[in-house]
Parts: C-alpha cells; sequence; structure tokens
C-alpha cells in the first residue's frame, strides 16, 4: 500500500512516512511527546490545528472537533483540522498513527496540572 501511496498519493505517503519518522524519534530519545501538535500541523498542512486534551474525570462535554480515543477514554480532541473536510481518511490514519504520543502528552500535561495543585496548595 505504501508503495502504491509513494507514486500516486504522494501526500499520504509523506503524512505517514513523516509520523512514523515522529513515533521512531520519540521512542529513541529524541522527540517529545508535545511536539506531536507541530507534526500534525505539518502533515496536516492546518496552521490552525490545536490539540485540547482531556483531564482524567473532566465531565465537561467534549469540543467539537475529532476525537482522541485510547481504548476506551477520550484523551483529546483535535479543532481546526480543515483538511478533515477534504481528506477525512488521511487525518484520521495520521491521528490515529500518532495516537500513541497524543495520549503521552496528555498524560504529561495532567502530571504537571497536578504538580501545580500540590504546590498551590502547599503555598
Amino acid at each position: 500500500m505504501r508503495l502504491i501511496d509513494r507514486r500516486f498519493d504522494r501526500s499520504r505517503f509523506d503524512a505517514l512516512r513523516r509520523t512514523d519518522q515522529f513515533i521512531d524519534d520519540l521512542h529513541s530519545g529524541r522527540a517529545a511527546p508535545e511536539q506531536v501538535e507541530a507534526l500534525l500541523r505539518e502533515v496536516t498542512g492546518d496552521a490552525e490545528l490545536t490539540i485540547h486534551y482531556r483531564a482524567q474525570g473532566d465531565a465537561a462535554d467534549p469540543l467539537e472537533g475529532i476525537p482522541v480515543t485510547r481504548g476506551d477514554a477520550l484523551v483529546a480532541t483535535i479543532t481546526g483540522t480543515s483538511i478533515q473536510r477534504e481528506r477525512p481518511a488521511l487525518v484520521a490514519e495520521v491521528i490515529g498513527a500518532a495516537g500513541l504520543a497524543i495520549e503521552i502528552a496528555a498524560l504529561r500535561v495532567e502530571l504537571r496540572c497536578q504538580l501545580a495543585e500540590v504546590e498551590a496548595s502547599r503555598a
């Protein structure tokens, strides 16, 4: 499939190749999970793309956008993807491939928030 994409759907091939490279860099420590938003902006061509991380236990209504789930849990919502209308399958594939990085970034954001709460309670 990738060989066909390389020849006939270069944008899909490049987006998935770049996402796979980012995941490899993440595993080897050359990239940080928080860089996933910049990666998604790059591969979708949407400079307005934003990842809204959802804290565990957050009962707020989900934002309109693309949900990112891991298992049954909603970990984030992605908004601003104008390319979603043009190439929804590509966006879904890229987000699926980057799902682990998004989940790790969400956990790190949640940890920073909890640490800030602890520091505030001590003050």
